[in-house]
């Protein structure tokens, strides 16, 4: 039972939950003058049904039927009107979806919101301290969020934001939520001492490094670049630049000190109830590969489970996740580099977004997941977060055959590489750690907590050696079915830790990899 001060407080919250929630059907109730101009008239008097207030009629007993059948007159509306675009956004490649129906989807989806908050299964309306349900309602508002993108006004966005942080409070009067402090680590700080002693010492080809966020430096680096590359630029149809590895770019971030806190990103996405698109598979160029809208706490249970199965690791991919989570936007920060001098002559990437000609995508997930070798049409500057990822780079100028690019009959994937260097290169960060008599995080971990790291019973044996001569003769015919690309020469590579970033000129090919669990930011620009 709450007691008198605690109910007190979650009644006010409420109320102002109450108060957010017309304000937030007050806007979606003003677009009807401009859905009346581009949608067919039917559509138009379907969504004016839908946007009825269902507590419209008085609330005495008198008048309870009313209200029960104006109520359902609304939730019927509702979901036909959501149906209606859902048809219409698949009947659609996701580039020509009228914009028209994307809004009309979000609207739809937030009015099925406001009702199950507002009105009780009964049709009445809900009480104050009434459970409320809150991972409908969630589910509801993110998924017209992510499926309608930035289509979504600056302004119902702001009032729908207000609104589930507000949601967030009244939930946690009802939700007891605690992590214990040793296991409220999203990546394990053992990670950072394993890649250094494991993963680092392999690298040979590094991406040239600058510390700190000079912007000066970065132009320098450039200019050398293009003098010694100067044949290239003169036949290039665009400008060539050179990746760099910046060191601690983004210490200063909120991110990468709130981020790896469990309690933290819970507490930022409605205690886990916020829906986040996943990618579900090793790759997105497997056969097995999906897709689902699934709860982010959820997520985090999966991410942070050591037994995660590659052939169903969830990833959030390529996501605008701060346009959807406001808190966490306040946590990043658009880096300077975006501006350098030495980038200005180069063609501006068309994007509309609400950061004009930035795009600003977030990739979660746990040990292992994998984005293949592929192109992008934006300069791209990848900063790491939380964790550490391998990024394997080759120049705008390779040959493109010699990258082999994936021919798909369903979908033009020709910037996508069909080489998977987990098949054709040997070593500890292509899955090799056993065969080589090398530690794997958690052998790691667990003989740290017993004693130093030695060497005992790492030797070679001969069942090791069989193990490595079977995978160096698989590995061997993988590149002989790709004899032209250039497995041993001809990249860059580098490991990013929490707060670095690394600038990917537009064109160049790129395949990234997680060595721990990780949350990256990228910027396209």
């Amino acid at each position: 039972m709450l007691d008198l001060e605690h109910s007190e407080l979650t009644s006010s919250r409420v109320r102002k939950v109450g108060a957010l929630a017309s304000k937030t059907r007050q806007l979606i109730c003003g677009h009807l003058g401009e859905y009346s101009i581009l949608a067919p008239a039917s559509v138009v008097q379907l969504y004016a049904e839908a946007t009825l207030d269902p507590l419209a009629c008085s609330s005495d007993a008198s008048t309870n039927a009313d209200l029960s059948r104006n109520a359902d007159r609304v939730r019927a509306a509702t979901v036909a009107l959501r149906t209606l675009c859902l048809a219409e956004i698949r009947s659609h490649a996701p580039s020509t979806v009228p914009i028209v129906y994307l809004n009309l989807f979000a609207d739809a989806c937030i009015l099925s919101a406001l009702e199950k908050l507002l009105v009780g299964s009964n049709g009445s309306p809900r009480g104050l301290l009434e459970v409320i349900p809150y991972a409908e309602i969630i589910r509801d508002i993110d998924t017209g969020l992510v499926i309608s993108g930035p289509s979504i006004s600056i302004e119902l966005r702001a009032a729908v934001n207000e609104l589930l942080s507000n949601l967030a409070l009244v939930e946690s009067c009802y939700f007891i939520f605690s992590i214990p402090a040793d296991r409220d680590e999203f990546c394990s700080t053992l990670f950072g001492s394993f890649v250094d002693s494991v993963y680092a010492p392999t690298l040979q080809y590094k991406v040239q490094q600058i510390r700190g966020t000079s912007v000066s430096l970065f132009d320098d680096v450039q200019r050398s670049y293009t003098d010694q590359s100067s044949h290239i630029v003169q036949s290039a149809s665009a400008p060539e630049y050179a990746p760099v590895h910046f060191l601690g770019l983004a210490t200063d971030w909120p991110a990468v000190n709130k981020w790896n806190s469990l309690t933290y990103l819970l507490e930022a996405t409605n205690y886990g109830h916020r829906l986040v698109p996943a990618e579900i598979g090793s790759s997105y160029l497997t056969d097995a590969w999906d897709q689902k809208l699934l709860p982010f706490g959820d997520l985090l249970n999966d991410w942070c489970d050591p037994r995660c199965s590659v052939a169903t690791v969830k990833y959030l991919a390529q996501h605008d996740l701060f346009l959807q989570i406001e808190t966490l936007r306040r946590d990043i920060l658009i880096p300077d580099i975006i501006n350098a001098r030495s980038l200005s002559k180069r063609p501006r990437a068309v994007a509309t977004t609400s950061g004009g000609h930035t795009i600003i995508n977030a990739w979660v997930g746990p040990e292992g997941t994998i984005s293949p070798q592929h192109t992008d049409p934006h300069d791209n500057i990848l900063v790491q977060a939380v964790g550490y990822k391998y990024v394997r780079l080759y120049p705008r100028t390779t040959d493109n055959s010699a990258m082999y690019p994936h021919k798909s009959k369903l979908a033009d994937m020709s910037n996508t590489s069909e080489v998977e260097l987990e098949r054709g290169c040997f070593g500890t960060i292509f899955g090799d750690s056993d065969v080589l008599g090398k530690p794997s995080f958690l052998s790691y971990s667990q003989a740290l907590m017993k004693t130093d790291l030695n060497d005992d019973g790492l030797e070679i044996n001969s069942a090791v050696f069989l193990g490595m001569r079977e995978r160096m003769i698989a590995k061997k015919e993988y590149r002989e079915r790709y004899a032209n690309f250039a497995w041993d020469s001809g990249y860059l590579e580098c490991i990013l830790a929490p707060g670095d970033a690394l600038f990917i000129p537009a064109g160049w090919w790129h395949y990234v990899k997680s060595l721990s669990p990780s949350f990256s930011v990228n910027f396209w620009f």
